[in-house]
C-alpha cells in the first residue's frame, strides 16, 4: 500500500464524502491532528461549515466541505459504463 500523508487521506475523504470527523480520524485514520490540518487547508483556500453532532455514544465534531480551490474534472467512458473523477 502506498504511503501518503495525513494531509492527504484527509483532502480525498473531504473530496470524495464532503465531511470528515474527529472520531472518525481518531478511531478509524489515527489522525489525532484534525484541527491542525483543516486550519492548512483553510490558508489554501478551502472553506468549511463545521457543527458538533450527537452519536449514539456521545458527540462528535464534524467539518462539512463547502468549497475546494481545486477544479474538479469528470471523465465519461461510455464504451465501460465508467465515471472518473479527478482534482486537479
Amino acid at each position: 500500500m502506498e504511503h501518503q500523508s495525513q494531509e492527504k487521506i484527509i483532502k480525498r475523504i473531504l473530496l470524495n464524502e464532503g465531511e470528515i470527523s474527529r472520531n472518525l480520524c481518531l478511531r478509524e485514520l489515527y489522525i489525532s491532528r484534525l484541527g491542525a490540518i483543516i486550519c492548512n487547508l483553510k490558508k489554501e483556500g478551502w472553506k468549511f461549515r463545521r457543527e458538533y453532532v450527537k452519536t449514539p455514544k456521545g458527540k462528535d465534531f464534524v467539518y462539512y466541505l463547502v468549497e475546494s480551490p481545486l477544479k474538479k474534472i469528470v471523465y465519461e467512458i461510455p464504451e465501460l459504463q465508467k465515471t472518473i473523477t479527478s482534482y486537479e
